[in-house]
């Protein structure tokens, strides 16, 4: 790892929201993020990778610690139509890709852009 101090000043800039958060709580959700992040198979990205993890596990327990684990904002699909007459909503498809969690906040859209860049998958003509 680069250290965890670049990773927490990484945090910190990225999300300012976390800045009342003390340190050895940034520092813990960091140990949390640090298994899903490969620092040879990021390379120069890790840093911000690592940060925009452990800032989207952090806004994921802010979910919900006021929504619930089964709240809507993290369990419904994403909406696909609306209809203001008569107050119509549809939702996509819940649980379509492994990706779906990380894809409910702006730091799992961060690192799943980092990841794209940094991890192409292999495909064949035989799949």
């Amino acid at each position: 790892m680069d250290g965890v101090q670049d990773v927490l000043a990484c945090v910190r800039l990225l999300a300012p929201q976390l800045e009342e958060k003390a340190d050895s709580v940034l520092e813990a959700y960091i140990g949390l993020a640090e298994p899903f992040v490969d620092a040879e198979k990021f390379g120069p990205f890790y840093v911000q990778a690592l940060a925009n993890y452990a800032a989207h596990l952090m806004t994921i327990q802010s979910v919900i610690a006021t929504d619930g684990a089964t709240g809507g904002a993290l369990t419904a699909g994403s909406i696909t139509s609306e209809r203001e007459g008569d107050l119509q909503r549809s939702y996509g498809n819940v649980g379509a890709s492994s990706d779906d969690l990380l894809a409910k906040t702006a730091y799992g859209k961060a690192f799943l852009a980092i990841r794209r860049r940094c991890i192409v998958p292999i495909k064949t003509r035989m799949g």
